[in-house]
C-alpha cells in the first residue's frame, strides 16, 4: 500500500547513510524515468518504473513467497537482489535460520522513489538483521550456486550499469540448468566427431609443438594480433592490410572470408565448433591461401573440416572436465575456452606472445585484439563478409544492455554477455596484456582501448 508520509526513507538514511546518499544522487540527477503508480486495473497499486512492473499488481505477497520457494539460508545468511517494492525482502525475513539478511539495491533511482513515496512494503528495513548494500559493490558473489538468494526480475532488468557484472553472474546462475541441458544436447554430436576423428587426431602433432623452437618460424618479432568476427573487424581490415607483414595473426575460421576479401590470410587458425556449419567459412576460393596455415583444432570438431582443410593440422584440448578423458588418451596442449572460439584464440595468442618475448627478448607489449565486439554494433552481429549462417538478427526479445567502449550502451544477448564475462575473468588472471584496436563493441574490463591505430614498431605496453 502507499504511505504518503514516506516514513521509511529517514530510517534508511540513518541505518545506511552511504546507500541513501548514493540513491539520493541517482534520484535527483538527470531526466531519468519516474515511478508510475496506478490503480486503474487493480485493487492494488500497479507500480512501474521505465515501463516495468516492479511487483505483481494482483498479489505481490504471493509472488514473493513463490520466488522464495526452495530457498534457504547459507550459514545463517540470505540475499535478496533487486528489491522491487520490498515484498521480497519482507518474505526473506521469515526464512528459518536466517541471522543476516542482505538486501542489495540494483536500481538506485527505482528503490529511492519507491521508498520515498512509501509504495510497497518496507518495514523489514528496520529489522536489525538487515544489511543494505549496492549491487555495484558486490564483487565476490559467494552465494552463486546455492539456494541462499532470490531476485526481483524487474529490478535486475533495471540494474544500474555498475551492477551489470553482478546482474550477468546472477542471470547465468539462474539459467544454469537450461544451459546444462543445451550443452548436453551437443554431447552426442561431439562424441560422434571424436570417434570419427580419432585416427587423424592421434597422428596429427600436438599444438604445443607449434610453440617450440621451429614451430612458429613466421613469428620473428612480429606483433601478435587476434581477430574476432564482430562488426568492428570491417573497420580494421585496411589497417591489417597495410601492416600485415608486421603482424602475427591468430583467428577463428569465421574470419577467413573477410580476410580473403582484402587479400589476406591468418598465421594460425583455431576451430572448436562441433557443428558441420563451420565448413561455410571455408569457401573454395579461400583454400589456396591456407595451404601453409596451421589449423589448431579439437577432436570434437566436425569431420568434414578435417577433409577440407588444405594446410597442416595440430590437435588441442580445452581446459574443461569434459576433455580430461580425451587428453588422457592423446595428451595435447590445453586451451582456455568457455564456449567461444574467441577464448581459445586469445589463450593461444597468449602462448605465442610468451614465446615471442622469450625468443626475441623484446620488451613486454600487449596482444592486439579487434572484432571482439560481443554486442550488436548498429544492427549487425558480425563483420560484413562473414558467412550468413553465422549472423544473428537483432530483435527486441532477449537482448541485454552492456556498456560500450565509448561509454554508451549497446544491446547484446545472454550468450555473448557470458562470453564477455568469461573473457574478462581470463584476462584478469593472464600475465599477458591485451589492447583493443579502435572500433565499437562492448567494453572489456582489463583491456586497454586504443584511440588511434598503432604505427609499425610502436609497442603498446601493458600495465
Amino acid at each position: 500500500m502507499t504511505d504518503s508520509s514516506s516514513q521509511w526513507w529517514p530510517a534508511v538514511a540513518r541505518r545506511f547513510p552511504d546507500v541513501a546518499e548514493s540513491c539520493d544522487r541517482a534520484a535527483a540527477g538527470g531526466d531519468g524515468p519516474e515511478l508510475q503508480v496506478s490503480r486503474a486495473y487493480s485493487p492494488r497499486e500497479d507500480v512501474r518504473f521505465a515501463g516495468r512492473r516492479l511487483a505483481s499488481a494482483h498479489d505481490p505477497v504471493a509472488e514473493a513467497q513463490l520466488q522464495l520457494q526452495g530457498r534457504r539460508s547459507r550459514e545463517g545468511e540470505m540475499w535478496a537482489f533487486g528489491l522491487g517494492l520490498g515484498y521480497l525482502g519482507q518474505a526473506m525475513c521469515r526464512v528459518p535460520g536466517a541471522r543476516v539478511l542482505h538486501g542489495v539495491v540494483c536500481c538506485r533511482r527505482a528503490f529511492a522513489s519507491a521508498v520515498q513515496q512509501g509504495v510497497g512494503q518496507w518495514e523489514w528495513l528496520l529489522d536489525p538483521r538487515v544489511q543494505l548494500s549496492l549491487a555495484g559493490d558486490c564483487h565476490s558473489p559467494a552465494f552463486l550456486g546455492t539456494d541462499a538468494y532470490c531476485v526481483s526480475p524487474a529490478s535486475l532488468a533495471l540494474a544500474d550499469p555498475d551492477a551489470w557484472p553482478l546482474r550477468d553472474a546472477l542471470m547465468f546462475d539462474l539459467h544454469g540448468e537450461f544451459r546444462r541441458r543445451s550443452f548436453a544436447a551437443r554431447e552426442a554430436l561431439m562424441r560422434g566427431s571424436v570417434a570419427a576423428n580419432q585416427e587423424i587426431f592421434s597422428e596429427d602433432p600436438d599444438a604445443a609443438d607449434l610453440l617450440g623452437s621451429t614451430g612458429l618460424s613466421r613469428l620473428g618479432d612480429r606483433r601478435v594480433c587476434v581477430l574476432g568476427a564482430g562488426p568492428s573487424l570491417d573497420g580494421a581490415l585496411e589497417w591489417l592490410r597495410q601492416n600485415r607483414e608486421h603482424l602475427f595473426v591468430v583467428a577463428p575460421t569465421t574470419v577467413i572470408r573477410p580476410l580473403h576479401g582484402v587479400g589476406l590470410a591468418p598465421d594460425l587458425v583455431v576451430a572448436v565448433d562441433p557443428r558441420e556449419g563451420l565448413i561455410a567459412h571455408l569457401a573454395s576460393e579461400c583454400l589456396p591461401t591456407l595451404r601453409d596455415v596451421p589449423l589448431v583444432y579439437l577432436p570434437s570438431v566436425h569431420p568434414t573440416l578435417m577433409a577440407r582443410w588444405p594446410g597442416p593440422r595440430f590437435g588441442a584440448h580445452l581446459q574443461l572436465p569434459s576433455h580430461d578423458r580425451w587428453h588422457g588418451e592423446f595428451p595435447r596442449l590445453r586451451l582456455f575456452c568457455q564456449g567461444s572460439v574467441g577464448h581459445a584464440c586469445v589463450d593461444l595468442a597468449a602462448h605465442v606472445q610468451a614465446q615471442r618475448q622469450a625468443r626475441t627478448g623484446a620488451k613486454e607489449c600487449s596482444v592486439l585484439l579487434t572484432g571482439f565486439d560481443l554486442a550488436f554494433v548498429g544492427d549487425q552481429s558480425h563483420a560484413s563478409a562473414v558467412a550468413p549462417e553465422s549472423r544473428q538478427p537483432l530483435t527486441g526479445i532477449g537482448t541485454v544492455p552492456v556498456l560500450g567502449r565509448d561509454g554508451g550502451t549497446l544491446r547484446s544477448n545472454l550468450t555473448w554477455v557470458g562470453f564477455l564475462r568469461d573473457l574478462e575473468s581470463y584476462i584478469s588472471r593472464s600475465p599477458v596484456g591485451f589492447s583493443l584496436l579502435p572500433g565499437h563493441g562492448a567494453r572489456i574490463r582489463g583491456v586497454q582501448s586504443l584511440t588511434g591505430w598503432p604505427a609499425h614498431g610502436v609497442e603498446v605496453a601493458h600495465g
